[in-house]
């Protein structure tokens, strides 16, 4: 989702007023959702620089979010990781199928 507002925002000098607008779009979206009691996934990316992972727009997007799912592939396992902070971390096994995301058991 921040990808859309860093491309558009990608100059130095509109860093400010991409925080802003974006947060102010973050808002709006989540007024909708609870009024309408919809669940939401939201996806964004993650890059790595310097062999630090960084997020984009993280500060930002963690105040509009309850549960946080990062999904990687370490060989050939895919592996899930449950952030909040209402639970402890939990990890999970997946694959992808032509269905979608299953769990491992």
């Amino acid at each position: 989702i921040s990808d859309l507002f860093s491309f558009e925002y990608s100059k130095d000098e509109l860093s400010l007023e991409k925080n802003q607008l974006f947060m102010k779009y973050m808002h709006s979206l989540s007024q909708i959702i609870i009024q309408n009691k919809i669940p939401v996934v939201i996806t964004n990316m993650i890059r790595n620089i310097d062999q630090e992972e960084i997020e984009n727009l993280e500060k930002s997007i963690s105040m509009f979010t309850h549960m946080k799912i990062r999904l990687s592939k370490k060989g050939a396992k895919y592996v899930g990781e449950i952030l909040s902070p209402l639970h402890s971390k939990m990890k999970f096994s997946y694959l992808i199928t032509k269905n979608g995301i299953v769990e491992v058991s």
